[in-house]
């Protein structure tokens, strides 16, 4: 069977093409777990945070004071650092 370029010459229909791909891939990055609940940088930041926190002790760290306060305290740009980070493991390991 003969293979046919749909595209050939009409690099529009590609490029929207690979868009809407992107917009499946981010919200592929919003994944559900068992209990229905979605997965969004911001979701997984704060559980990371908040885990962390109660397990630094565990191993005999104790965290930075300006950190160490539930996730609604944390200072904004330290929230939006895990944010970023998360937001790449996401789309590292889940798309």
């Amino acid at each position: 069977m003969e293979e046919i370029d749909i595209f050939s010459g009409n690099e529009t229909a590609a490029r929207k093409i690979c868009e809407s791909l992107n917009e499946i891939d981010k919200a592929l990055a919003q994944a559900k777990v068992d209990d229905g609940e979605v997965i969004t940088p911001e979701s997984l930041a704060q559980f990371f945070h908040e885990a962390y926190e109660r397990l630094a002790p565990d191993f005999g760290y104790k965290t930075r004071e300006a950190s160490a306060k539930p996730w609604a305290d944390v200072p904004e740009q330290n929230k939006q650092l895990m944010v970023a980070v998360c937001r790449e493991v996401l789309a590292k390991f889940i798309l």
